[in-house]
């Protein structure tokens, strides 16, 4: 099962909505929309009643619920376990290829702790460089 996708359906019960939950996912709301949907068919029943003011669970969404929260958990415990809070977040820009030789050899360091490891990665570039440091 997709942990994505299991954390947007949390995240959506939690919040009772899209929109709400999108901003603490940091996606829109048809993206997570998106995700629900894709959930829905991978469980091949509705797990939200949706109107045009709530969101509430479907008796089949009340049983998945405590399950999903339960693998989110274990997910967030193997982790921690594993050390993989220490390897850093990625984040993602996008930026043109001529912004990003201009503005990002001086402003990527500054994200980067003394002795931290940092990797660049810049897709879709004609030479696919990586630069650690």
């Amino acid at each position: 099962m997709d942990t994505d996708l299991l954390r947007a359906f949390v995240t959506v019960a939690e919040c009772e909505g899209f929109s709400a939950a999108g901003k603490i996912l940091c996606r829109t709301q048809s993206a997570v929309s998106l995700q629900i949907k894709r959930l829905e068919d991978r469980m091949g029943e509705s797990l939200f009643e949706r109107t045009s003011r709530s969101v509430l669970l479907t008796p089949a969404g009340g049983r998945l619920l405590p399950y999903a929260r339960q693998i989110l958990k274990l997910q967030d415990e193997a982790k921690r376990a594993m050390g993989a809070d220490q390897q850093g977040e990625t984040i993602r820009l996008g930026i043109s290829e001529e912004q990003a030789g201009a503005y990002l050899p001086e402003l990527l360091p500054t994200f980067a702790e003394p002795g931290e490891y940092t990797r660049w990665h810049r897709p879709g570039s004609l030479d696919e460089t990586n630069r650690e440091r």
